[in-house]
C-alpha cells in the first residue's frame, strides 16, 4: 500500500529548503543520477549547435574566420567535449567531486574566452 504524498512528514529547513539528515543525500544522489542523461544529452547539443554556428562565422567574418575557427574549433568545442567524456568517468560522481562545482569552473572559464 503506498502512503499518499500529502501524509508524508519530512523535514525540511524553510529557509534553505534542505531536507534533515540523510534524506537531503538520498535526495542530491537521486536527483544527480536522474539528470545525468539529460545532462549529456544536452551537451551533445551543445557541441553540435555550437559547432554549426561556424559556418556562419565564415559568411559574416571571413576576414576572422581563421581567429574564430581556432577558438570555436581549438578551445571551445574541446572544453564542452573534456566535459561530456568526463560526465563518464568516477571523477564528475556526486560522491566524489559534484556536478555544480566543476560545471560553475568550467562555465567561469567560458566566459573568459569571450
Amino acid at each position: 500500500m503506498r502512503i499518499p504524498l500529502h501524509r508524508w512528514k519530512l523535514k525540511y529547513n524553510n529557509f534553505t529548503l534542505n531536507f534533515t539528515g540523510q534524506d537531503e543525500v538520498m535526495f542530491r544522489q537521486k536527483y544527480f543520477n536522474d539528470s545525468l542523461f539529460q545532462f549529456r544529452f544536452a551537451f551533445i547539443l551543445i557541441i553540435v549547435l555550437y559547432s554549426s554556428f561556424g559556418y556562419l562565422d565564415t559568411q559574416l567574418f571571413a576576414e576572422y574566420a581563421t581567429f574564430l575557427f581556432i577558438v570555436r574549433f581549438g578551445v571551445v568545442v574541446p572544453l564542452f567535449a573534456m566535459v561530456l567524456l568526463l560526465s563518464y568517468t568516477p571523477y564528475f560522481l556526486f560522491e566524489k567531486f559534484g556536478k555544480q562545482p566543476f560545471l560553475s569552473l568550467f562555465l567561469q572559464e567560458e566566459q573568459a574566452l569571450h
